[in-house]
Parts: C-alpha cells; sequence; structure tokens
C-alpha cells in the first residue's frame, strides 16, 4: 500500500506505462500466434480487408523490436519520478541542506556546484547558501539518468541512503533483463542494430519475461521510497 502521495504519482505512472508495454506486447503476441497476414475493417458484420495493409515476418519482427524501447521508458520515467519524490518531499518540508542525511546532503552539494555558481545567479539571492543549495535542486533537473538497470538503480539508491530491499531469490534473473533491455535499447537507439533484426533473434515470450523482471523490481523501488519517505529517512538523524 502506498502513502506518500509523491510516490503515488509515481505508482500511477507505473501502472500507466505498464499498461503501454503489456497492450504492446498481447498485440504482438497475437500477431505471432494469429500468423495474419492483413488487416480488416469490420462495419455493419461486413469485412472489408486493406489490401495495402500487408503483414509479413518482417513487420511483425520491426513490431516486437520496438518492445525493447517501451519496457526501457517504463524503468527510466519510473525510476526518475520516484527519486524525483524525495525531492518534492524535501521541498515541501522546507528544509535546508543541514537538515538532510549527510548522504542526501553530498547529492545536493554535487549538483549546486556541478549546476550553478551561487553568487552569480540572481534566483538565489533571497535563500542564504544552506538554503539556496537545496532550491538549485528544485530549478534544474538533477535526474537525468541514462543507460538504467538495476544495478544502477541500486547506485543512485544508495547515494540518497534509500534501502532498496529485494527478498526474491532470482536477483540474477531480475539483473540480467534490466542489462538486455538496456543492450537492445542501445543498440536500437544509436543505430547499431534495425528494428527487424533485433525482432528476429528475440522470442516475443523472452520480451515477456523481460518486461515481468522489470515490473517486478519496480515496484520494490517503490514501495521502498515510499517506506523512506513515510519515516523522513532523507532528515539528519537525531543523536539524542
Amino acid at each position: 500500500m502506498i502513502l506518500n502521495h509523491f510516490i503515488e504519482e509515481t505508482y500511477q505512472l507505473y501502472e500507466d506505462r505498464k499498461q503501454e508495454v503489456d497492450q504492446h506486447l498481447r498485440f504482438v503476441e497475437v500477431l505471432i500466434k494469429s500468423k495474419a497476414n492483413r488487416l480488416a475493417v469490420y462495419n455493419n458484420e461486413c469485412q472489408e480487408v486493406v489490401d495495402d495493409a500487408v503483414i509479413d515476418r518482417d513487420l511483425v519482427k520491426t513490431v516486437l523490436a520496438t518492445g525493447y524501447l517501451l519496457i526501457y521508458n517504463l524503468i527510466e520515467s519510473v525510476t526518475v519520478s520516484a527519486l524525483g519524490a524525495v525531492h518534492k518531499q524535501i521541498k515541501e518540508d522546507g528544509l535546508s541542506c543541514s537538515e538532510l542525511n549527510q548522504k542526501l546532503q553530498k547529492v545536493y552539494f554535487k549538483n549546486f556546484k556541478d549546476t550553478i555558481g551561487y553568487e552569480n545567479h540572481p534566483k538565489y539571492k533571497a535563500f542564504k547558501l544552506d538554503k539556496a543549495i537545496v532550491c538549485s535542486s528544485q530549478y534544474n533537473n538533477v535526474l537525468i539518468l541514462s543507460n538504467v538497470d538495476a544495478g544502477k538503480i541500486k547506485d543512485k539508491a544508495v547515494e540518497y541512503d534509500i534501502q532498496l530491499v529485494y527478498t526474491g531469490d532470482d536477483w540474477k534473473e531480475v539483473s540480467a533483463a534490466f542489462l538486455e533491455v538496456k543492450r537492445q535499447r542501445n543498440r536500437l537507439a544509436h543505430g547499431d542494430a534495425s528494428f527487424r533484426d533485433c525482432g528476429q533473434s528475440t522470442p516475443i515470450d523472452a520480451l515477456i519475461n523481460y518486461n515481468d523482471q522489470a515490473c517486478k523490481y519496480l515496484k520494490v523501488v517503490i514501495q521502498c521510497i515510499d517506506d523512506y519517505l513515510l519515516n523522513r529517512k532523507y532528515r539528519i538523524q537525531s543523536k539524542c
């Protein structure tokens, strides 16, 4: 059960993107199993074949390969949204940098150093330096991630002092699925492979499995960050 209102937004995003992927994979699975070779329009119980829309093996493989892009889109968008919920909560709480846990302070200091000069930017003149460091992350996109996989998500969580607790005994399978999605997405995005050739070497069952593994781990990420926010673990812990 999701309780933090910012993570609720992330979970809704997860459900929306997951539905996109599921619909796509179901459609491709039907194309493959039915061996359909034409589109048809049904109107008043009459069937009219669309002669110009030929469905051949190459087209099916091309459509299948786009599933990699959709799964990767799900992974990166949900990860960015979940981490962004931390920054939104900090902003809502009105916290300064010195009130954050030590690891988060490093995140904010690095972002401030990399993106802006305090003395030279008018947006921050009204703030003391301690508050300006936090505000800079609201004005700048600090959550641009690339080449996201399960290991990179874990590493990013460590930077925030977020404990991602995955209790399944299939971590190697989950990690391998993320890596394969990332690899194929990069090959397609950078033109190293055609969609047809990529689809030719990808069974639909494998792509469905990659999606299942991604969804399983993303739900853990969402739940763990929800716990992190509810227990205010982003704040510096009192020594008393």
